[in-house]
């Protein structure tokens, strides 16, 4: 789409080590061929909800990073854990 086609013009000319994107959606089809074709890895983590189909994803330059761990954070679900607070404390 076009789009996605300003997206990874804008993302080409920032050149940074580190994207974090959100509502990204096709993130296998299309992010991980484009992004990795330019020398990034990332992550990706599909929203928790059964009727939205995007998610938020981490890229990192795999000649400077590499990945260690990763570790998904449902932020509702640690907001209803303390309580219906809307500020998590992390």
């Amino acid at each position: 789409s076009e789009r996605r086609g300003a997206l990874l013009e804008v993302l080409d000319e920032l050149d940074a080590d580190i994207l974090c994107l959100q509502e990204v959606e096709d993130y296998d089809r299309f992010w991980v061929k484009e992004l990795s074709s330019r020398g990034y890895s990332g992550v990706y983590k599909k929203r928790n909800s059964d009727r939205k189909y995007d998610g938020c994803a981490t890229f990192f330059r795999t000649d400077k990073y590499e990945k260690l761990d990763i570790q998904g954070i449902e932020f509702d679900h640690h907001c209803s854990q303390r309580g219906g607070d809307a500020t998590p404390d992390f």
